[in-house]
């Protein structure tokens, strides 16, 4: 699956180890917590003009970019 360039950059702006890991838990690793979820959902959402449901800002969902990425892709862009 393919990441948006855009998507990249927020999370090279948030924590730039996001994208040098790869099959690691996110959360279980440090490389982010909660609050660095709430950055990157603002800044998702402002960029592509999505509404997040709560129910989908939990950590299984922001365990690794791809889940993240799978998670902005049901919700398409309203650009």
């Amino acid at each position: 699956m393919t990441m948006n360039e855009n998507f990249k950059k927020i999370l090279d702006q948030v924590n730039p180890e996001i994208l040098e890991v790869e099959d690691v838990d996110l959360m279980e690793e440090g490389i982010i917590d909660s609050f660095i979820v709430m950055q990157i959902v603002a800044m998702v959402e402002k960029e592509f003009k999505i509404d997040f449901d709560p129910e989908d800002i939990v950590e299984e969902n922001f365990s690794s970019p791809y889940k993240m990425w799978e998670t902005i892709q049901k919700y398409g862009s309203k650009e």
